[in-house]
């Protein structure tokens, strides 16, 4: 591992910006504004000894070497270890990244330096984002039909929405209407729909059996998902809304611990027994498909109990 001279008592300030690019360009612009001079910033798609070599380099103006590190993954890198574990003094990192492996030797370094920053795109970012927009470009969206430009590029169906995508699109709206209706956003925005085990899953946390059994059919007749899988990604929904039934009264703070961005629908509709139920449900279907079962036929027979498990009331 590369061994870095220092000096003592002097902090390098790192920050790890993860998540969506235009909520850190947003965040990482002003602070770059503020160099006097190009000299003193270097941005790369790598960290090797180059990088080193820039940051330890001496300022001509007095100001800190200030490099910017994008990477899509931010997973291990022994050259960025050792730099964390000893220091830059009179320097700045600015981590950029899509996400970051979490246990890894680099994500606990990080987060020892407390440099993690969170940009996870949400619905309040999109709503504030798409408000702020319009009004830079003297027109007004309001709350809900903010929400619903959100809701056509799929963020409640786990699309992949980026802040940019709702910037442009707001643009070009406030060029065509003032204020920007729900109707000019169906007229200009086009509509991502779900996939078939997207809207299974919905019927199934919603209690909706016709729907259920529909998709169910569609699914093994265009043979378009694996029973398995389909059952693993409805049991990661039963898992998370079974723990939320233990937060009522503090579900914000309780999926920011679990590190839940897509709650599942509907999960306060159910209490935990009956939650319970569905997850023993969908844990026996999967160990029944990896013993031989029928696929097709397992698959809805475990919906089938799960949607039992929804009805079920305790006795008092």
């Amino acid at each position: 591992m590369l061994k870095i001279q220092t000096q003592k008592g002097q902090v390098m300030q790192v920050k790890c910006y993860v998540g969506d690019n235009f909520l850190i360009n947003r965040e990482l612009q002003p602070q770059l504004s503020n160099l006097t001079t190009e000299m003193d910033l270097m941005k790369s798609d790598s960290f090797d000894i180059d990088e080193i070599s820039f940051l330890s380099s001496i300022s001509f103006t007095g100001n800190p070497k200030t490099l910017v590190f994008s990477t899509e993954s931010l997973e291990s890198n022994d050259t960025l270890l050792s730099l964390l574990d000893d220091d830059i003094p009179d320097a700045t990192l600015f981590i950029i990244c899509d996400r970051i492996v979490k246990g890894r030797k680099l994500y606990n370094a990080l987060k020892k330096r407390e440099a993690i920053i969170d940009f996870t795109l949400t619905m309040p970012l999109i709503k504030s984002i798409a408000q702020e927009t319009a009004e830079q470009c003297g027109s007004y969206i309001s709350n809900d039909n903010a929400a619903f430009l959100g809701h056509r590029l799929g963020f409640d169906y786990k699309a992949v929405v980026h802040g940019n995508d709702i910037f442009q699109y707001v643009k070009q709206l406030s060029m065509l209407s003032n204020p920007i209706s729900e109707n000019d956003i169906i007229a200009v925005v086009p509509e991502h729909k779900p996939d078939d085990i997207w809207v299974m899953k919905s019927a199934l946390m919603a209690g909706n059996a016709a729907k259920v059994m529909q998709m169910a059919d569609t699914i093994c007749r265009q043979k378009s998902g694996n029973p398995i899988s389909i059952l693993s990604a409805m049991l990661i929904d039963v898992r998370q809304a079974y723990k939320l039934s233990f937060f009522p009264d503090c579900r914000e703070k309780a999926l920011t611990a679990m590190g839940v961005k897509y709650p599942p629908r509907n999960a306060e509709k159910y209490s935990a027994e009956q939650l319970e139920k569905a997850f023993n449900a969908l844990t026996n279907g999967i160990r029944s498909c990896k013993s031989g079962a029928n696929p097709e036929l397992q698959l809805k027979l475990t919906l089938c109990e799960c949607l039992e498990a929804f009805t079920f009331k305790e006795e008092n």
